[in-house]
């Protein structure tokens, strides 16, 4: 019995540190980019200097917010995938429901700035910058997610 209590808290001491190891999300996008998000922007997207005088302060403002929301859900995923196993389902439903309170949270702010964005510029070029958005949180996501596939299977 002590054997085993042990156990479950030498477990629950690398859980508490390895979310301290959880990254920041503009770290996991230069990861991901091997560049800087900005400098993937201007070469996707011909922004002129008009658009650049009203687009530019948008998105630090939106990145910004962007940012701590997607910390927050990468967060929640490694804490689930560290937890696996060990969750009881109150609790399984308490992170799911976090989760679906963050990315509810992500697209309304994609909503927001999305409306901000195509009051000053062309809806091509706004729809052509979510669309970055989109395909380097996607890309983030499915390197998470096989880093968690990869621990769990560990533990198997």
């Amino acid at each position: 019995m002590k054997y085993t209590f042990l156990l479950l808290f030498v477990f629950m001491l690398s859980i508490v540190a390895k979310s301290q190891e959880t990254p920041n999300y503009k770290d996991l996008e230069n990861k991901v980019l091997k560049d800087n998000k900005k400098s993937v922007v201007k070469k996707s997207i011909v922004i002129t200097n008009e658009d650049a005088n009203f687009f530019w302060p948008l998105y630090e403002e939106y990145n910004s917010k962007l940012n701590n929301l997607n910390t927050q859900y990468i967060t929640l995923l490694k804490e689930y995938s560290e937890r696996q196993g060990v969750l009881n389902f109150d609790q399984a439903m308490d992170l799911w429901e976090e989760t679906m309170d963050v990315k509810q949270k992500l697209l309304k702010l994609d909503k927001k700035y999305y409306k901000k964005m195509v009051e000053g510029m062309s809806p091509i070029k706004v729809v052509s910058y979510f669309n970055i958005e989109r395909e380097l949180r996607t890309r983030i996501e499915i390197q998470l997610l096989s880093q968690m596939h990869e621990t769990v299977a560990s533990l198997e």
